[in-house]
């Protein structure tokens, strides 16, 4: 808060003692590049960076040093403003080079709807991580015990065809880096025939119906379409090294859990969703989720 000093129509603020503020000395005029790189936080890399930009001309002593004058420690100031806003060396060294009124408050504007679109990936990503979080939750929560769960409707993009890159050309080749460029708002998944082994199995990309709109994703063109419905669901882990690799016998044993429930089902597909994984000491180990759907009722 200001008042306002009667006479001389100064304004002095209320509770502020400014008669100490010769207590702050001169220091040098000539600043070294490691100095500078620890008060800003930045690395002697960024500095020679800025230099090589053109937008900072450091001086060289007598021993031919870097230095640094006290006109080059406010444009450090005003760089990294514009760094920290958003703005890269290229853009920022173009409009320092231009005075254009109309211009800046352009680049202003550009820069605002460039960080909301970045705020909102953001926030589409934690939702992403929430649900991830959940998924994990609920396969530590079904241990060893096949349940019964409707699951939803699930759009698919094929990547690999049993252990080979899937044939893919033309526009479902461009399909397909659409959708790993979606990337991390997609899950693994396993399809297969009923009958058909897991080695043999489709592995693709996949988003339930309503997740591509939560993520901005209803651009993507899927391969096929599982349908929603109730599934045995059980979990599965699998391992792989060497010549090893025992998918086919835990996918037997899910099926058999599922079987245990007296329940008819579907030789349609099955399905099984990569949960989590790990590679320790050359050995591949991934959690699933099987899930084999029921037979419709006549």
């Amino acid at each position: 808060m200001f008042t306002m000093k009667e006479g001389n129509g100064m304004a002095e603020e209320k509770g502020w003692d400014l008669s100490g503020l010769d207590r702050f000395q001169k220091g040098s005029q000539k600043i070294g590049i490691f100095e500078l790189a620890d008060l800003f936080g930045v690395t002697t890399m960024a500095l020679r960076k800025y230099e090589d930009k053109k937008l900072l001309q450091p001086f060289r002593d007598e021993n031919g040093y870097r230095k640094y004058s006290s006109w080059d420690l406010t444009k450090i100031i005003r760089l990294r403003q514009l760094r920290q806003e958003g703005f890269s060396l290229e853009s920022i060294a173009e409009e320092l080079s231009q005075n254009d009124a109309g211009r800046r408050f352009q680049k202003l504007e550009e820069m605002k709807g460039v960080l909301a679109q970045e705020i909102l990936y953001r926030q589409r990503l934690i939702a992403w991580l929430d649900t991830r979080e959940e998924e994990l939750r609920q396969f530590e929560a079904r241990g060893e015990e096949c349940v019964v769960e409707h699951q939803s409707r699930r759009y698919c993009c094929v990547y690999m065809v049993g252990d080979t890159l899937a044939d893919k050309k033309g526009r479902e080749w461009e399909h397909l880096k659409e959708w790993i460029q979606a990337l991390p708002f997609a899950r693994v998944y396993h399809v297969a025939g009923g009958d058909t082994p897991v080695g043999e199995a489709l592995s693709c990309l996949s988003l339930r119906e309503d997740e591509l709109k939560k993520y901005g994703l209803e651009y993507l063109t899927p391969d096929f379409v599982l349908p929603e419905g109730p599934c045995a669901v059980s979990n599965l882990t699998a391992e792989a090294y060497s010549d090893h690799n025992n998918s086919a016998q835990v996918v037997f044993q899910a099926r058999r859990r599922a079987e245990e429930l007296k329940l008819s089902l579907s030789r349609r597909f099955y399905a099984i969703q990569m949960v989590w994984y790990t590679q320790q000491n050359g050995v591949f180990r991934s959690y699933n989720k099987a899930m084999f759907p029921l037979a419709e009722e006549k």
